[in-house]
Order: C-alpha cells, then structure tokens, then sequence
C-alpha cells in the first residue's frame, strides 16, 4: 500500500467514475485500475461496487477511506513540517505563466519574511514555454494551470495546490455588459482578443471558439495578459481571463455570466520527476498552496 493507491482511491470515492479519477489525476484509466487492484488484492476485500453509471464503496471501501483520510492527512503534515525545518537559505528558479504573475507577489512577499535569507528568480512565459525551461533545466519549478483531460508528461512532477477558473470579460462600456445572461448569438457581432501561440488560454479559448462555430469570427492577437486587460478596459474586445486577475476590482471591466463559463482548471507545482527533494521547492510549494486556499473563496463572476 502506499500513498499513490491511497490518494487515487480517494479521488475515485469523490469522482464515481474511473474515467473521471484518470483526468483528474492526469493519469491513465488502466493506471487507476491497476491501483484500485492493488488494494483490494494487499487488503483481500473488495473496496467497491457498481452504483447507477459509477462506483460507491463498500463496507470495506468506508472503512478504508477513514483511514486513507487520516493517512494523507498526516502525510501532508508531515511533509509541511519538514520542509521547514532546517530551511534557512538557497537559491530558486521560478517558472510562472501569466496566471503567476497574480500569485507569486504575495506568496515571495510571505515567504522571503519565513527565509529571508532565500533567493528567488522569476521567468513569466506561456505554458509551452514554461515547461520547456522546466525540461532543459532553466528554472527548478512551475506554476501552471491545467484542466482534467490536459496531458500530463512523466517527465515532470505535479503538485495540486488549487483551483482557478477563466471567465469571459469585456468592458463595461460594452452593450453586452448589461446582460445578465449572455448566450451563444449574443457574442457573434463581437470581437475577441486571444493570448499568442503557446498559451494555455489561449488553447481553452480556441476549443471554446471552435465548438460555439466562431471560426471565421474577428480576432485580435496580443501577447500580454495584462496588455490584453487594458485592450478591453478600453472596450477593443471580449477576452478570457483569470478570475485572479480581478482580485481587485476594475470598474472597467466586467465578467460576463456566459455559456460554457465559468472554464475551472487546476494548479499545480511542477518539478522534473527525476528532481531529487527539494526542501526549499516544498516550501515554496506549501505556500503557494496556502495562497490559493485564500483565493478560492473569491468569486468566478
């Protein structure tokens, strides 16, 4: 038994499904099953049953999940508590697409008063980017969103510490502003302003496009997402944004309650998977996930 099986039982109690648990996870449906098997047989009980189109657990399964909780629970603070003890300098390289560029400033800010005496370095890139200075050794960690179904390469190492979600946005000078729904024939007239190559979002944002038939619609490509902010403060366009980028409040800019939004992605610490342990890197790990708990009461619209 170890924490893996443990953690993808407990994730499939949550999800019902072993398809659900797989992308949640980022990983394969078999690898579920192997692990789920894996259980059952080191246990010698069976964990779980059909119900309706998923799975519920048995007597056995709501004995284990008890325990499993208390397990992952006290892994977690253990890993929390080691991780600062005897952390007193060194020197971390982080990656960052522009969903970190709402996140690091307070997460640095808390954790250079913890270890002062650390160093840290930032390079703000798109998604692609990020993972490939991650790859070539440019920068020690990440912070990236990705969302269930999103490949997850073993090459690297992925630590959830939260959820965000992309929302439409405009102007509020914009007429489609004061709907308080906005469907589908609503946005046709309108033009959208997407992030470059390489972009996350702007990956979402095209599926989302594609889907709704706007192929042929009037696009504007900017590289910033804080250029892309200000383009529709200034009403030059609908875009899709992080909900952490309206922390504080434009009364320029609005969210729009749209079809298909709000887009919920995951976030995660990421490492190379041949990286050995890092206390500095599962400190900074803590508090980015500290950060994020804060965060989330925060509203998508």
């Amino acid at each position: 038994m170890d924490f893996k099986e443990l953690e993808t039982f407990m994730k499939l109690l949550a999800c019902g499904t072993y398809s659900l648990t797989a992308k949640e996870l980022f990983i394969s449906q078999p690898t579920v099953t192997t692990r789920i098997q894996a259980l059952e047989n080191e246990l010698g009980v069976v964990l779980l049953k059909r119900s309706g189109k998923g799975y519920c657990p048995t007597e056995a399964g709501n004995v284990l999940a008890g325990y499993a909780e208390k397990i992952l629970q006290m892994q977690d603070e253990c890993l929390k508590t080691f991780s600062r003890m005897g952390l007193k300098s060194g020197v971390l390289r982080i990656g960052a697409t522009a969903l970190g560029t709402y996140i690091l400033p307070d997460v640095t800010r808390k954790f250079k008063e913890r270890y002062p005496d650390t160093k840290l370095f930032f390079a703000i890139s798109n998604t692609s980017e990020a993972l490939d200075s991650l790859k070539n050794g440019l920068v020690d960690v990440l912070v990236v969103p990705f969302s269930a179904g999103d490949e997850k390469k073993d090459e690297f190492h992925f630590i959830h510490v939260g959820h965000d979600s992309l929302v439409l946005v405009t102007s509020t000078e914009n007429p489609i502003a004061k709907l308080k729904k906005v469907r589908i024939h609503d946005l046709r007239q309108e033009r959208f302003i997407v992030r470059e190559q390489g972009s996350y979002t702007r990956r979402i944002f095209e599926k989302w496009l594609h889907k709704n038939g706007f192929d042929s619609c009037n696009i504007a490509e900017i590289e910033q997402s804080e250029a892309i902010y200000r383009a529709v403060a200034q009403n030059a366009g609908i875009s899709l944004l992080s909900t952490l980028s309206l922390r504080f409040r434009d009364p320029s800019i609005k969210a729009l309650d749209a079809e298909g939004f709000p887009v919920l992605r995951q976030v995660y610490v990421v490492t190379r998977s041949n990286q050995k342990y890092d206390p500095l890197v599962s400190a900074f790990s803590i508090f980015v996930e500290e950060f994020m708990e804060e965060y989330e009461g925060y509203p998508a619209v």
